[in-house]
């Protein structure tokens, strides 16, 4: 049983690995833009502001 739970997971594995690599590949060119770099760069600063927003008003003990 335990072998064939193992097989399952790699075979998952290597299925979702192998959607994320072709996805990745076609969408690569699209996250080399400009205008995507920059919604991307925004969307980071955004919620690292937000972290920070969080952390800065958590009450302190």
């Amino acid at each position: 049983m335990g072998i064939l739970l193992a097989g399952v997971h790699c075979v998952l594995g290597l299925t979702w690995l192998t959607f994320l690599i072709f996805g990745l590949g076609f969408a690569s060119k699209w996250l080399k833009s400009a205008p995507s770099l920059r919604i991307l760069d925004r969307i980071t600063g955004t919620v690292v502001i937000g972290f920070g927003l969080r952390l800065a008003l958590e009450p302190r003990h």
